[in-house]
């Protein structure tokens, strides 16, 4: 699959400034070309990921943008779900964490919550201090750095984390860290990262960053090597999770700061394309659908931090819900005869046929074939990868892999052609792993049947469909040699499957509705109760007669679901008119990812907790690396007014912003209790100072 689409470059004198967006998802990696100064998209292509080598899919994308254009770019901006994905396979780099002041009994019993491992990977360092920032007892220095210099001689990278850091002004991160430099490892002290009091989860966030810093740089590269083959070298940035921008050499340094970037992305692109003020975001890929709310102008922030795979930390960024529905959601058929969709991503039996044309008449000898069986040995699966020189893999899985590498086979071919008998949960580890992927029949498929998509191979979608047909009892009315048409039962089987996506996306929306509506039932989470509750919800609404009842229960939502991704536009009207509600749509909303990457900001925000110290009115002022005592409230408030701009100001400029276009801003959120006697009575202040700016091009080129 390859699409590209240009419009005319409309320059009205001087020089248009061109960027390009690219965002590199599970399945398809999507570019555009966009005016800067003119807000518009002048070109925009998609082509399928290449995950064995992403450079590859990166240059074809860019290939088929408009060459001229491609020429004057000025910039390049990413989205990614590399580092997300990276979480959810627990891969990374080999990471460290530097405990000061904690106790590795504490960590042990607690830190498993946060996904920290109990292992050499944590390091201890003993020290005394006290949550008002006294340093009691300070670590051994030379100590430290004789046991540093063999903890981390096997080690890439490293986090550090304070107990009371907010009280000391992270001061034994900062000499930590210098130690830890001249080994020349890059490190990340918690107090860069994150405001959180709670250690551990600080702890977490700090490795996950050290962990990501390989995978994201290995990423830059593969942008790198395909810019530079292009002849460009322009500099890059990167979206962070609240939606700004990040320069490369940030995000090397910050890379957990990408995570959930690609659907941020995504959110970004809509309201641009669709300058909403109040929405349902909702963007279908191949693998996943993901979820944001925009209100009054602004997306939805997370509360209580992120949780990724076995990681929660404390990210601040935009609320995004995922699960598994995409344009390559596995259909099965039950038993019983009826369908259901999986959560997991397999290749569309089309795209398959379109990669490797002999599975054409694989399908058509299964169409012609007297008896249709459902049996798990006729499950079809491909490699993707040569995995014959990598010995962390079993001989067995070698060789496997090696029989079914660029060759589709089922399993009963598998033993017949090569003498190799498994069961499919012995291709587990190689399936996940991305080494095999099973082949099937997707919404995809159906899309290719009814007309509404086709991108790959029609035909084989078509008898692998009428094939399903048979097996649900469907009679299929067209002769097997007939090829200018669908039989009725492939028609009706590929309408089943639009209805699943439409239930599934139906009850996805409705969830994250009644969630915003009613916070404590996001405490519970997804249970049971809940999913029975908008299923029913969904039949209700979907039932074409309405029978007089005594309760009758409808969801309405009064905005519109915004629509972005390659898939969306098949289902989300019908999913809206459930809703009550419109669906928004624009020719390029599939490529809204690239577009969100693109049309950022810088922003940063440094947060500062103002305490009261005694009775003589003083104020501690702590927070971002910061620790300063105050005589007063004001003078607190002040000061950390003024902290705040310059450390905001230092951080916007590493970020990559125009420090001459900054605009400040600050936000007071103080805690007061009434006393007997109806007086206010000062408890604490969050003061937050905000810095935005628009990514400056004066960053340095590509190295």
């Amino acid at each position: 699959m390859r699409l590209a689409v240009v419009w005319p470059p409309l320059c009205m004198g001087g020089i248009m400034k061109i960027g390009i967006g690219i965002d590199t998802g599970g399945t398809c990696t999507d570019g555009v070309l966009y005016d800067m100064e003119g807000e518009r998209i002048l070109s925009v292509a998609k082509t399928p990921t290449t995950k064995e080598d992403l450079s590859i899919g990166i240059g074809r994308t860019l290939d088929l943008l408009n060459q001229e254009l491609l020429a004057e770019s000025c910039m390049v901006s990413l989205s990614t779900t590399l580092a997300t994905n990276a979480c959810v396979e627990g891969k990374g780099g080999r990471g460290k964490l530097i405990f000061l002041g904690m106790d590795d009994r504490t960590v042990k019993e607690l830190g498993a919550a946060y996904g920290l491992p109990v292992d050499d990977t944590l390091i201890f360092i003993e020290c005394k201090e006290t949550l008002r920032g006294e340093i009691l007892h300070e670590p051994d220095w030379q100590q430290v750095k004789e046991q540093l210099r063999a903890a981390l001689s096997d080690c890439q990278a490293v986090g550090i984390v304070e107990l009371f850091a907010d009280g000391t002004g992270a001061a034994l991160e900062k000499k930590t860290r210098q130690i830890v430099e001249e080994l020349g490892l890059p490190t990340v002290c918690g107090y860069e990262l994150f405001a959180e009091k709670n250690v551990i989860g600080r702890g977490a966030g700090a490795l996950l960053n050290a962990r990501l810093i390989f995978v994201i740089a290995e990423f830059l590269q593969a942008v790198k090597d395909a810019l530079r083959r292009r002849g460009l070298s322009i500099p890059m940035v990167i979206v962070r999770s609240d939606g700004s921008l990040m320069s490369e050499h940030f995000s090397l340094r910050r890379p957990i700061e990408t995570l959930l970037c690609g659907p941020v992305a995504s959110v970004m692109g809509a309201a641009k394309l669709h300058q909403v003020k109040d929405g349902v975001i909702v963007d279908m890929g191949g693998t996943t659908t993901d979820i944001s709310l925009i209100k009054n102008g602004v997306p939805l922030r997370c509360q209580g931090g992120i949780t990724v795979g076995d990681w929660k930390i404390y990210l601040n960024g935009m609320y995004v819900d995922t699960f598994g529905l995409g344009g390559d959601s596995e259909v099965i058929l039950q038993n019983d005869g009826s369908l259901t969709l999986g959560s997991r991503r397999i290749m569309p039996i089309s795209m398959a046929a379109a990669r490797y044309p002999s599975l054409l008449a694989w399908c058509r000898r299964k169409r012609e074939a007297k008896v249709a069986v459902n049996s798990w040995r006729q499950h079809l699966y491909v490699g993707l990868k040569d995995i014959s020189a990598d010995l962390s893999y079993t001989v067995f899985e070698r060789r496997v892999a090696k029989a079914l590498f660029a060759n589709p086979l089922d399993l009963a071919l598998l033993e017949e052609t090569h003498q190799i008998s498994l069961m499919p949960s012995q291709l587990k580890r190689l399936i996940e792993e991305g080494v095999v992927i099973r082949c099937g029949i997707t919404p995809t498929d159906a899309m290719h049947v009814l007309g509404d998509y086709n991108g790959y191979e029609t035909q084989a979608a078509v008898d692998a469909i009428a094939v399903l047909a048979r097996l649900c009892g469907e009679d299929d009315v067209c002769a097997a040699d007939s090829t200018d048409r669908c039989p009725n039962g492939c028609i009706t089987q590929s309408r089943r499957i639009y209805k699943l996506v439409e239930k599934k996306l139906y009850c996805g929306i409705a969830r994250v509705l009644l969630w915003d509506k009613y916070p404590r039932l996001k405490q519970a989470g997804v249970n049971p109760g809940l999913e029975y509750l908008v299923e029913q919800l969904y039949e209700e609404a979907a039932a074409q007669q309405k029978q007089p009842q005594a309760v009758q229960l409808a969801l309405t939502c009064e905005v519109p679901l915004v629509g972005v991704g390659g898939p969306i536009g098949v289902f989300l009207q019908e999913v809206a008119a459930l809703f009550h509600t419109k669906a928004l749509l624009k020719e390029h909303s599939h490529v809204a990812n690239a577009l969100g990457a693109i049309v950022g900001n810088v922003e940063v925000c440094m947060t500062f907790q103002l305490l009261p110290q005694g009775v003589l009115g003083a104020v501690q002022v702590v927070g971002s690396g910061v620790s300063l005592l105050a005589a007063d409230l004001d003078r607190a408030r002040q000061l950390a007014a003024e902290e705040g701009r310059r450390l905001a100001r230092a951080e916007a400029v590493r970020r990559g912003a125009n420090e001459k276009k900054l605009v400040y801003r600050v936000e007071s959120d103080p805690v007061e209790a009434v006393t007997d006697y109806g007086t206010s009575l000062f408890l604490s202040e969050k003061i937050s100072v905000y810095a935005q700016s628009p990514w400056t091009e004066e960053e340095e080129g590509i190295t």
